[in-house]
């Protein structure tokens, strides 16, 4: 739960959340989710849980399929962003790579920051 952030605060908060009756479950093999009723059931592997609602994350990933990298010489990070430097500057020199494709949290702002940072070089 939360990786961006340290792994003592991630803890605090789930340690926190739990107390207030909030169940986590990770990394679960779903294959089923119904109503019954008011009661949301989502089975996982056999199993069954009932909540009174469901928050369901898959997280998100940088879209670069239809960039045609694979006709360039620039390189992805191991979870498939646009790999960059300091400068927002890509594995080929002057090509540079700013927002959601160069793997930073994906929020309007650090796009608008990547574009200051290039902006000044």
């Amino acid at each position: 739960m939360l990786p961006r952030e340290e792994q003592d605060i991630a803890t605090l908060a789930q340690e926190y959340l739990q107390a207030k009756n909030i169940n986590f479950v990770f990394n679960a093999n779903l294959t089923q989710v119904r109503n019954e009723g008011e009661t949301v059931v989502i089975t996982d592997n056999s199993q069954d849980y009932s909540f009174d609602a469901v928050l369901y994350a898959t997280g998100r990933k940088p879209n670069v399929s239809s960039l045609n990298l694979e006709a360039t010489d620039i390189k992805l990070t191991e979870k498939g962003a646009i790999q960059v430097n300091e400068y927002c500057e890509t594995t080929v020199p002057n090509v540079f790579a700013v927002g959601d494709v160069n793997g930073g949290p994906q929020f309007t702002y650090i796009s608008l920051d990547d574009f200051r940072i290039v902006l000044t070089i």
